[in-house]
């Protein structure tokens, strides 16, 4: 799978990797950006992949990280039908 990043204030995307494990991020963020210049980010915005959180912190020890807004619907809307579905079986297993 591929790792995408992008502008959150214009929407533009900024590059594709073809990858999106944590040295292929990291090496490709040391390689095309200057240290000064990965110090001036305020804040991430990741999807809820764990890994990405370590390598963030490594290149942005700086960083705010936010969880976007759709996986957290999501999260939300995936328990919250998980937890209808247990109730209503334990319903029908009563009557």
């Amino acid at each position: 799978m591929a790792f995408e990043y992008v502008n959150a204030e214009t929407g533009d995307i900024i590059d594709i990797l073809e990858r999106r494990d944590a040295q292929t991020i990291k090496e490709h963020f040391i390689r095309n950006y200057h240290l000064k210049d990965l110090k001036r980010v305020e804040t991430l915005t990741i999807d809820m992949n764990a890994g990405y959180v370590n390598v963030i912190k490594e290149i942005f020890p700086q960083v705010k990280i936010i969880i976007d807004r759709f996986h957290i619907v999501q999260l939300i809307s995936r328990s919250m039908n998980q937890t209808r579905v247990h109730i209503m079986n334990r319903i029908e297993n009563i009557s």
